[in-house]
């Protein structure tokens, strides 16, 4: 399976929307699927890479289209990492200042609307660090792209496309 990263992250979103509001008012939207990426397909096959400014087009222009839709708080969980948490940021950072639209001019981004980011690897670190370092026996953080962490993720999410035969501890 090739979309661990939006697999892992979108099943937390719908898992934390099912436990924080019940009703219909949290809405998780669409996986971005693509992002700007360190790694060379050449030396990583099945990667994709998409250039930094696109990127940030790209998701200026949906969350625009969220805000103009009505939706006045936006989370946007990055399952990625890779240097995509600062491109993201930067994106956040000016929609929140310039509250100016690229896409509908005249149109200003509403004052009481909020966008925020995160890695749920990251909020894994910082709220479940102790108990990760108990199970894992190893420093919290450790061994994270297509290690234990993922993997657990994935063995709960498809248990079908885990391949226990061929898994290892990794050093970290």
């Amino acid at each position: 399976m090739l979309q661990t990263d939006i697999d892992n992250s979108f099943s937390i979103s719908m898992g934390v929307a099912r436990e924080v509001n019940p009703k219909p008012r949290t809405v998780v939207g669409a996986p971005v699927w693509f992002a700007p990426s360190p790694f060379d397909p050449a030396n990583l096959p099945f990667s994709v890479r998409i250039r930094e400014d696109i990127f940030k087009e790209a998701l200026n222009d949906v969350l625009e289209s969220y805000l103009r839709s009505g939706f006045k708080r936006i989370a946007i969980v990055n399952g990625h990492g890779g240097g995509t948490e600062w491109v993201i940021a930067d994106v956040i950072h000016r929609l929140s200042w310039s509250r100016e639209s690229k896409l509908w001019p005249g149109w200003r981004i509403p004052e009481d609307s909020k966008v925020v980011t995160f890695e749920y690897f990251a909020f894994l670190e910082v709220f479940a660090s102790a108990e990760m370092s108990e199970i894992r026996k190893t420093p919290a953080g450790s061994d994270w792209h297509a290690g234990d962490i993922e993997t657990a993720l994935q063995l709960y999410l498809h248990p079908e496309l885990v391949h226990m035969d061929m898994a290892k501890r990794g050093d970290a």
